[in-house]
């Protein structure tokens, strides 16, 4: 569980550093760390109750 905490925690970063790399404006990391964080919120839970049925 804490690996994948890790894991996770790193893909997020580096997104953000990739769309700050390619765009230049940190303006567009905010909306892609808030895409990332509603995934990781809504649907993360709903993945886990599937997977246990």
């Amino acid at each position: 569980m804490v690996l994948s905490e890790i894991g996770t925690r790193g893909t997020v970063a580096a997104n953000l550093c990739q769309v700050y790399d390619l765009t230049g404006a940190i303006a567009y990391t905010g909306p892609v760390g808030v895409g990332q964080a509603v995934a990781l919120l809504v649907l993360s839970p709903l993945g886990g109750a599937a997977g246990r049925r």
